[in-house]
């Protein structure tokens, strides 16, 4: 066959149409200008995210590297202070990190130092240990130990054993009462000790015969309350105050009764005996000066040493006394009721000293004057005794008195009332679940 010459203009078109198709091809196999900053963007954060996490890492060990030096420095310090003395005298087993009042007086800055090593607080302050120093020599152990609290963690909390407790300020007689159906009897009670809303009264309910609700109100409805120290219980009976922390009466039975605030300087110390004992520290006196201070003193140690977060109603200060009779048979110096002209109480002078809006309760035979315009201007007084009928299978209502019923005209509440009350507590209810 004869070969054919192609023309040449035919050869032009051909290499335009491949050249055509190789750039189509080309320009769909690279990628967008958008697609590639994109790439280049992704490329730069993972690298960023890898820097941040080995910066992370390195400083991490870095600050682990400088704690481990910073502790060889502090005993490297102390052995080195200690050696020189010939002996290192510090014994853990009496003394405590955050109480400067078991430190020995002669430490220095670097003993101090060495004590506080492991027991830093969060908050990152560091202490001037010689300033700590210095306060330890002057005999400063208040102002050293409220220091402490900024820079030292709080120590493990030992939580109060409510059992052990009780048993420590009842008697074996008033702990047996209490093992009984308590249900409609602990019901009256809790709602009496509950403020009324809008309420800036103090609180104070007594009863005859509701010793039985004093464990079934602590185990049931108050108890972490009661592990966390904001419970106080003591018997007013001679032979069991003076088992335990009996001095909070002397102020109202001995010769400093006939003193005008011989109410508030017992309760003050009572307080502060309670609070030194859960919490395990020295309490200074002058923060315990009158019942408003001793109540919030009261409140921040235990919630200091409990690591309470939350004020709640269920969490409020209560003090239960019981054997009341002691302190109602003795009469107050200086305070008389103004309705019948007869001397206060001891028993509703101590009452009376309770700081609004908190609340105690007390038992036994002491009676407590609701007649007084004074008195219930100023607190809510309430006799809950009508309202346990149940536990005795009869109410006598003719012989007791019952607490005005709040927005009632003084002198309108009669017997009927308390009536109605016992009628309503005295339904047979299921025994309480237990907690």
């Amino acid at each position: 066959m004869k070969h054919c010459p192609i023309p040449v203009a035919m050869h032009l078109a051909l290499l335009h149409t491949m050249r055509s198709t190789c750039a189509a091809i080309s320009f769909s196999s690279s990628p967008s200008p958008q697609a590639y900053c994109a790439a280049k963007l992704r490329l730069a954060h993972r690298s960023c995210n890898i820097v941040s996490f080995v910066h992370k890492r390195v400083t991490a060990i870095t600050q682990s590297v400088s704690a481990v030096n910073e502790s060889a420095r502090v005993v490297r310090r102390f052995v080195l202070s200690q050696a020189s003395r010939g002996a290192i005298d510090v014994n853990y087993t009496t003394t405590k990190y955050y109480d400067a009042s078991t430190w020995p007086a002669h430490w220095g800055a670097t003993e101090i130092e060495f004590l506080l090593r492991n027991k830093r607080s969060s908050s990152g302050v560091r202490p001037n240990y010689e300033s700590l120093s210095l306060l330890l020599k002057l005999e400063d152990v208040p102002s050293l130990n409220c220091l402490l609290r900024a820079y030292v963690e709080a120590p493990q909390p030992a939580y109060v054993d409510a059992a052990a407790y009780l048993a420590r300020q009842l008697t074996a007689a008033q702990l047996n009462s209490s093992v009984v159906d308590v249900t409609a009897s602990l019901r009256a009670l809790e709602q009496a000790l509950a403020s009324p809303p809008g309420s800036e009264k103090r609180n104070i309910v007594f009863s005859q015969t509701a010793r039985r609700c004093t464990r079934s109100l602590l185990f049931q409805k108050r108890p972490y309350a009661m592990r966390c120290g904001r419970v106080i219980v003591r018997s007013c009976a001679t032979k069991t105050q003076s088992r335990e922390g009996g001095e909070w009466l002397e102020p109202l039975l001995g010769m400093a009764s006939h003193a005008f605030n011989a109410a508030d300087a017992s309760l003050c110390e009572l307080i502060r005996a309670h609070v030194e004992s859960v919490v395990g520290l020295a309490q200074d006196p002058s923060k315990y000066c009158d019942p408003q201070s001793a109540y919030a003193t009261w409140m921040s140690e235990t919630a200091w040493y409990f690591g309470i977060e939350e004020e709640t109603e269920s969490m409020r200060p209560l003090i239960m006394l019981d054997n009341s009779e002691v302190l109602a048979r003795i009469e107050h110096t200086s305070l008389v009721h103004e309705s019948s002209g007869n001397p206060y109480t001891q028993l509703e002078a101590l009452c009376l000293a309770i700081p609004s809006p908190y609340s105690i309760f007390v038992n036994g035979d002491g009676h407590i004057d609701t007649t007084d315009h004074l008195t219930l201007s100023i607190a809510n007084v309430t006799n809950i005794t009508p309202l346990l009928g149940h536990s005795r299978g009869r109410v006598e209502a003719a012989n007791v008195t019952c607490a005005p019923r709040a927005g009632s005209v003084y002198g309108e509440e009669t017997t009927s009332h308390c009536a109605r009350h016992h009628a309503k507590y005295t339904a047979k209810e299921a025994p309480p679940k237990p907690s």
